[in-house]
């Protein structure tokens, strides 16, 4: 296992009612049961062609889901199955993308809406910022998942403005050797505290301060617990990339970094 540091404002509460949500890997997040339960719309910023952790989600409480993604779609899906078709040799893709096609038209439908928008390239035409698509729900219980590779820091000010309308929040950041003061910031100013923590090992470390590139932050509502946490019955992080060891967090003095 490889080993990585974070500052200690970056470790996580106690939380007793965890749970594994979506994949196994790559896709699947630990969140609070609590969370789940107090949500009453969700919103995925970043979907791609995973959506296990948004239909496991809804299998718990059924609620409207919206996702906001410019890169997919039925079309696109339906293109790279045609695509694959001559790749005889490739039959497993051609199933795969087959699978992946049908799986997205049952999905998203009825009460599940996929939204074809840019969220953090403010240049495109097709964009939306997270405070629009917010402003058109009345509830301050949105679930808030958002894995946009890298556009992450643009919405942190608009999260902040709308600070007490989340029951969770899940946000992967990228780059965050660069970005560990801005993370560090936003960290102070949201209401909701740090449940859990993962490094993604698709990217690697700083060989010199050892700050994992990408991590995956689940946060929710904590409150003061007098029963003994099982530690054994909450290892419930899985390596994105099962090919490869995963990274383990070391939690120091900020100064020591």
């Amino acid at each position: 296992m490889i080993s990585a540091t974070l500052p200690e404002s970056f470790k996580e509460k106690q939380c007793n009612d965890l749970l594994r949500i979506g994949s196994k890997n790559d896709g699947g997040y630990v969140i609070s049961r609590s969370s789940i339960l107090n949500t009453e719309i969700l919103v995925s910023l970043g979907i791609d062609n995973n959506w296990s952790f948004e239909k496991h989600f809804l299998k718990i409480n059924s609620v409207p889901c919206y996702a906001f993604d410019h890169s997919i779609g039925a079309i696109i899906f339906f293109k790279n199955f045609i695509k694959n078709l001559v790749r005889i040799d490739k039959p497993k893709l051609i199933f795969r993308n087959l699978k992946i096609y049908f799986s997205y038209l049952s999905f998203f439908r009825s009460k599940n809406i996929h939204v074809k928008k840019f969220v953090g390239d403010v240049l495109s035409k097709n964009y939306i910022s997270l405070s629009e698509i917010l402003s058109n729900f009345k509830t301050q219980k949105i679930f808030l998942k958002v894995d946009i590779e890298g556009d992450e820091y643009r919405l942190l000010d608009d999260i902040l403005k709308n600070n007490n309308n989340f029951s969770g929040l899940i946000i992967e950041f990228h780059n965050c050797d660069l970005n560990i003061k801005k993370i560090e910031n936003f960290l102070k100013s949201f209401n909701l505290d740090i449940i859990n923590l993962h490094a993604n090992n698709y990217t690697s470390i700083n060989k010199k301060t050892r700050i994992p590139l990408s991590i995956e932050i689940s946060f929710g509502k904590t409150k003061e617990n007098k029963e003994k946490l099982n530690l054994a019955s909450l290892d419930l992080n899985f390596p994105n990339n099962p090919s490869d060891e995963d990274i383990e967090i070391n939690f120091i003095n900020e100064d020591s970094i």
